[in-house]
């Protein structure tokens, strides 16, 4: 999981350099995700299936961005179909990474209906094979779908629901805006702005699927960071294209005051008798020494007053920092929480007698296989159990002093 997370970080490095033809977005970018504690979690220590989708995602758009003007099936329907294939059985809700392939079909392909056609195949093709149960049994396969479907899209109350629309949007936002620093929104419009007006039909394919991909997240009750893994890719991404293009805007805006300043003569004469300013204006580095000189003028004073103030040590000071710049975080990126079944597990090792039996449930979705070896493990559903606590301790009976798992937060009425 480790190694498909930094293989995302290099295809996601090669989209931003083939797109707008920039080497620094081969750095850029992936120093920009190293930033997201949240990514590195999902990859390196709650182990899902939603980093795998990540993979194929990133491994799509890049291999789209890398042979985007080649005008063959295997580039525009065989390849494409087999990884947005196996990112949809990875994770069912990438359907919408579909667009993306369509539009590329669509705006680079002169074989439209013949492409369209062997995408869709080799989908549905490596669907079947990565989850063969969706055709041996499609029975379960369609309720398993419509059961994730309602859980998600039904209207409750969980400690990860929202009201579906502005609210549940205002989450993922604040989500990313906590990861990377309230700053890096200001670069993520500008990257989508810029790429817009550097090449439209190059921007409809990249944010074709995270803007489609948000709205949809957007429009289910629950909400869990998890699903929108790959979000955090494209996040940074976007911010990468919006720094480039926002050095590119101050080179040539200097650029362009140079110019403007040679026709005033005193200043001419003045450049004319200064090669070290002359060096300066005329150095393709321009832009980012002006940007960092810039910068550093209008944060130092800032930063002094925070430092030599007597209330910078106060909670609103740091975590007003915090949202500023994600630098601040991290210690969170050294120390990363741990999955509740895993300490709950760990806790079992160290208090319970090998041997004894354990009641799981089921909803909690817990791997069992190392526990197994020392204790009695009973898996039950406590949703088919019931809500009463005489129906709960009629389930258990048979158990004789069972140590119980219950799958909720806090206090269950039932024991």
């Amino acid at each position: 999981f480790a190694l498909l997370s930094v293989l995302s970080m290099l295809f996601l490095a090669i989209t931003g350099y083939k797109i707008v033809k920039n080497k620094c977005l081969l750095f850029l970018v992936p120093l920009i995700l190293s930033v997201s504690g949240v990514y590195f979690y999902l990859s390196h220590q709650y182990l899902n299936v939603d980093i795998v989708g990540c993979f194929f995602v990133c491994a799509l758009i890049a291999f789209q961005a890398v042979h985007l003007n080649k005008d063959k099936i295997t580039y525009k329907g065989i390849i494409p179909g087999i990884l947005t294939g196996l990112a949809i059985a990875s994770k069912y809700n990438l359907f919408l990474l579909l667009f993306p392939s369509f539009l590329v079909i669509l705006l680079y392909s002169k074989k439209k209906i013949i492409n369209l056609i062997i995408l869709v195949v080799f989908v549905a093709l490596i669907f079947v094979i990565a989850v063969p149960y969706s055709i041996l049994d499609f029975k379960t396969f369609f309720n398993d779908v419509m059961s994730e479907a309602t859980h998600y899209g039904k209207p409750q109350k969980h400690i990860y629901a929202a009201e579906p629309g502005w609210e549940q949007f205002s989450y993922y936002y604040q989500a990313l805006i906590s990861d990377f620093g309230s700053l890096s929104l200001f670069f993520v419009i500008s990257g989508i702005i810029g790429l817009f007006l550097y090449d439209i039909k190059k921007a409809l394919v990249l944010c074709s699927f995270p803007l489609l991909f948000l709205y949809y997240m957007s429009s289910q009750s629950l909400h869990f960071i998890r699903n929108i893994v790959s979000l955090y890719g494209f996040y940074a991404l976007f911010a990468g294209f919006g720094i480039i293009f926002l050095l590119g805007l101050l080179y040539y805006g200097a650029k362009g005051v140079y110019t403007l300043f040679k026709k005033i003569p005193v200043i001419h004469r003045f450049i004319q008798t200064s090669p070290l300013y002359a060096r300066l204006f005329a150095h393709k580095w321009l832009s980012l020494r002006l940007f960092m000189l810039i910068l550093f003028i209008l944060l130092l004073p800032i930063s002094m007053t925070m430092i030599n103030s007597p209330k910078f040590n106060t909670l609103a000071a740091r975590q007003g920092m915090d949202k500023l710049f994600p630098f601040s975080k991290i210690n969170d990126w050294i120390h990363y929480p741990v999955d509740s079944r895993t300490r709950a597990e760990e806790w079992i090792f160290d208090n319970v007698d090998k041997g004894s039996t354990i009641v799981v449930p089921i909803e909690l979705y817990m791997d069992t296989r190392k526990l197994s070896k020392s204790y009695n493990i009973k898996k039950l559903s406590y949703k088919e159990i019931g809500e009463t606590k005489t129906s709960f301790f009629n389930a258990l009976k048979g158990y004789r002093n069972p140590y119980i798992l219950m799958p909720v937060f806090g206090y269950d009425t039932r024991i």
